[in-house]
């Protein structure tokens, strides 16, 4: 699953090494979540999440957060100069590609070469095609020039977001989240941050983590790694087994940075968190999943 990570009020939270900390006033929930639907996929689905689990905690969570009166955080006078920049950059285009070919190639490779089923050969052909897709949209040739219903604009928009998925979103399923009071209750303060100058937008998945992951796991299966790598042997009595560090298995949520210009990914780890809010439910280890 891709998608924005939120805790268990339904913060948006980001995490740089030190531990997640919310953004405050971002709130998500549904299909555009990442790590919150283990708790309930097999039986349900993330309609069920926005209206009953995380809506409802989103909306409490905003009663707690929020006085009647608060003023809104005063903006800066450029925070949409780099969408509009974008936008009549890509407008500007006069290359060599239409953007329905380049489309093509892309989804040629993400169907042929990173499927459910992977292995390194496939993964690394694909890394490469990708980056030459990646590369390609600066070639991109825009025909239409309307300011209104121009569809090639927007064909061209669609198929640079999805290009910047492509580059990250051969699927790495995450394991279980639950979310930590003390973790979820830290702050970022963002007052300061020049969103015009934004050139790296971190995301939790990405064809790097997958090549990464030597294990299978969930929906991400390696032909070549057809085991899953824990922490402990979960198919035995833990009781008297000692836990591999972080660095030498895989039960761990990969984070992934994308930069912007270069198509460039770098990688970072954040361990799962496995207890519960309170003792009223018994922690309930992980179990391999076995047919």
């Amino acid at each position: 699953m891709g998608g924005i990570a939120i805790n268990y009020k339904g913060e948006a939270i980001i995490n740089k090494g030190s531990g997640d900390q919310a953004i405050p006033g971002l709130h998500a929930a549904g299909e555009a979540v990442s790590n919150c639907h283990g708790a309930n996929r097999l039986g349900a689905n993330s309609i069920l999440d926005v209206d009953l689990g995380f809506g409802k905690a989103i909306g409490i969570n905003i009663g707690c957060i929020a006085t009647p009166g608060d003023k809104q955080p005063e903006l800066k006078h450029n925070i949409c100069d780099a969408s509009i920049d974008n936008l009549e950059k890509v407008k500007a285009l006069k290359g060599s590609v239409f953007p329905h070919d380049l489309r093509l190639n892309m989804r040629t490779t993400m169907q042929n070469k990173c499927g459910v089923f992977r292995e390194a050969k496939l993964l690394d052909e694909a890394q490469e095609e990708i980056q030459k897709w990646y590369a390609a949209f600066k070639d991109l040739k825009i025909t239409d020039q309307k300011k209104n219903f121009n569809t090639d604009l927007i064909e061209s928009l669609e198929l640079q977001n999805m290009l910047r998925a492509a580059v990250q979103m051969p699927l790495v399923v995450i394991p279980e989240l639950q979310e930590d009071l003390a973790t979820a209750d830290k702050k970022l303060d963002l007052t300061n941050v020049d969103f015009s100058d934004v050139k790296e937008i971190p995301l939790p998945f990405l064809y790097s983590c997958a090549r990464n992951r030597t294990e299978s796991r969930g929906a991400h299966f390696r032909d070549d790694f057809p085991k899953r790598e824990d922490e402990m042997d979960y198919s035995k009595p833990t009781e008297g087994q000692t836990a591999k560090p972080i660095e030498k298995h895989w039960r761990k949520h990969s984070i992934s940075n994308l930069d912007l210009a270069t198509g460039k990914v770098t990688i970072s780890y954040r361990p799962v968190i496995d207890k519960t809010l309170d003792d009223e439910v018994q922690t309930i280890p992980p179990v391999p999943r076995v047919y």
